[in-house]
This record gives C-alpha cells, sequence and structure tokens, in this order.
C-alpha cells in the first residue's frame, strides 16, 4: 500500500474585529490576532510553529494579503518571516473583504452595505482586480509569486476558477463541501485531486459524522477529536484516501474575547489535539508523508476523480468532540 499524503495548511489572516459592525469603536487587529497572547505566552500562531518544529513537520500557510489596505505591507510581511524561518511554504489566502479599506471614506460604506466577502458571484472584471491586487501585495509581502491559493471562507465558484487561472495561478485548495456544500453541486468535492476550469484543485479533506447532525465536516482542529483524528488518518491508509488537506486557524487554539482590549484564552482541547496530530505524523511516517502544497504540486498530482471511498468518523470520537466542545467549556472546562 502507498503512503498517504498530508498537508497541514493554515489560513493566516488578520482580525476584521467588528469593524464592520461598529467602525466608531472597533480596529482591525493585526498581528496580535495571530500571536494570541495570554500571560506572556504565544497562544497562536507560535503555538502552531514550534509545534510543527518539534516533530520536524513542515507546513503550508496561505497568507491573507489584502489586509495590507489596513496595515501597510509591514505587518504581514514580519509574520511571513516568521514562518519562513523554519522554511515552511508561504501562498496566496484573500479575503476580499479587507478592499473596503481602499475607499478612504470606509465608515460611512459599511454603515450602509456590508463589505461582501465572497470570491463567488462576481463580474470577470472585479475577480480580476482583486486577484490582480492580491498577488502583487503577495509579491511585496514575500518576495515571490505564489503558485496555489485558498479562498475566504472556501467560498468560490467556476468563474472565479477561470479568471484565476487567467491570472497564472494554476493551483487550488478553496473548496470544503460541508454542512450544505455548494449551490454547484459539481464542487462539492470531499477529498482528492481535481481538474476544474483548468485549476488543479486539492479541496480541503471532508468526512462523514452521524452526530449531532449527520452529514459532511471539515477536518479541522477544532472539529475532530484526537479519536476522530486517530481514525481519519488510519481510515484513509486502509481505504488509499490521499491526499488529506487538513485546515487549521491560529484562533483555533486561543478564541478571544472583547473587540477594544481583546483578550485571549487557550484552548487546551484543541491544543492538544493539533499535538496528537503532529506526534501521530512524525511517529507513523512509514504510513503518511506530511508535505507542503508546493511540494506536492511540483509532483504534477495526478486527478484522482470524485468516485473516492467517503471518510467518516466513529460515533465515540464525535462524542468525545461533543464533551470537549459544548458540555466541559460550560463548566470552565477548556
Amino acid at each position: 500500500m502507498e503512503k498517504i499524503k498530508v498537508m497541514i495548511s493554515f489560513d493566516i489572516e488578520f482580525n476584521i474585529n467588528g469593524a464592520f459592525s461598529n467602525p466608531d469603536n472597533y480596529a482591525p487587529l493585526g498581528a496580535a490576532s495571530l500571536v494570541r497572547a495570554h500571560a506572556g505566552q504565544d497562544h497562536g500562531l507560535g503555538f502552531a510553529l514550534a509545534c510543527l518544529k518539534r516533530y520536524q513537520l513542515r507546513g503550508t500557510f496561505f497568507l491573507e494579503t489584502l489586509c495590507s489596505h489596513w496595515f501597510g505591507i509591514a505587518e504581514m510581511k514580519k509574520i511571513a518571516q516568521s514562518i519562513a524561518v523554519d522554511q515552511h511554504d508561504l501562498q496566496l489566502h484573500l479575503h476580499p473583504c479587507w478592499t473596503a479599506f481602499k475607499n478612504p471614506d470606509w465608515k460611512t460604506a459599511v454603515r450602509k452595505k456590508n463589505p461582501d466577502d465572497s470570491i463567488a458571484n462576481r463580474s470577470a472584471e472585479e475577480l480580476r482586480a482583486i486577484i490582480g491586487d492580491a498577488k502583487k501585495l503577495f509579491v511585496e509581502i514575500t518576495d515571490k509569486n505564489p503558485k496555489i491559493f485558498r479562498t475566504g471562507n472556501l467560498e468560490i465558484d467556476r468563474q472565479a476558477f477561470r479568471i484565476f487561472y487567467e491570472q497564472g495561478l494554476k493551483y487550488s485548495s478553496s473548496l470544503g463541501a460541508a454542512g450544505t456544500g455548494y449551490a454547484d453541486e459539481t464542487l462539492n468535492l470531499h477529498n482528492g485531486v481535481h481538474e476544474i476550469e483548468g485549476i488543479t484543485e486539492i479541496p480541503v479533506s471532508c468526512y462523514l459524522s452521524k452526530i449531532p447532525n449527520k452529514g459532511w465536516r471539515l477536518f479541522t482542529i477544532p472539529g475532530s477529536s484526537t479519536k476522530e483524528i486517530e481514525h481519519l488518518l488510519n481510515f484513509a491508509y486502509q481505504h488509499q484516501i490521499s491526499p488529506i488537506v487538513i485546515l487549521v486557524h491560529a484562533s483555533d487554539f486561543s478564541p478571544q474575547s472583547g473587540h477594544s482590549q481583546p483578550q485571549f484564552k487557550p484552548n487546551h482541547f484543541n491544543q492538544d489535539r493539533f499535538e496528537f496530530l503532529c506526534a501521530f505524523l512524525a511517529k507513523n511516517t512509514q504510513r503518511f508523508s506530511t508535505l507542503t502544497f508546493e511540494e506536492f504540486c511540483k509532483e504534477t498530482p495526478a486527478t484522482t476523480g470524485a468516485a473516492m471511498p467517503a471518510l467518516s468518523a466513529p460515533i465515540s470520537g464525535a462524542l468525545l468532540r461533543i464533551l470537549q466542545n459544548n458540555v466541559l467549556p460550560k463548566i470552565g472546562v477548556n
């Protein structure tokens, strides 16, 4: 049996921090929203980087660049440099809502209409402007061209895929068909490698869960207990489901409270889950190969088609997740 390829992927993005709902009192939060400091320790990006280094793993970090319309280049550039020190992969992430700050009178504008944060359902002209802008900022931040992209909120449509291809981006990890999925049924892809409008798409992995509601879930740290993580990876190996793409955010490890003076409290369940994931992959190198998106795409991955076995998780793992996510925090245990 072949090794299963696993990509640990991070969306690296700053926080609007209530600026659109209350523009007079709140402002976006930059590096602090990734550091997520508590009691003098980094419980966000730094925690994740330290964990990856401890287990000698590399990840792919999708940098959101349009935030530079509020912060300028320096804020995200410093973050990118801290990630690149350990030879991690830097690629493009974009949340179009940040373009609202290009308007000098943005406060008046957002009071009238909340900015659209989806790349889907836009004209070709809009898409060319947004993608071109995001690419240009990525180059300024990283001194290299992006090869792979991920859209904000995993929202995308075929029109957007076409324009990304036109703009020279040939690889994507922008689909995550959890919950109700996409209106375009052909985009409801849960694993594997697929060709869409010329783009090689490697979706965020999804798995079937029976509780609390039967349906597809994204393979994330908050959304998967340690029992589910172990089962899903073992299931993927047994059924040769490859690659596996795991989605991570710095906010997974420490939720924020407040906007004016934000506070961060570590979520030890999620931190333990990420540590478990890294330890499991480091221990099982005979069955799993952990690599970056750039490494994976260099191999010119063959498309797998839609007919792959469905990843699924046991009820016992889901019960543990529900206990840790929904029950124990109510009595102050996290």
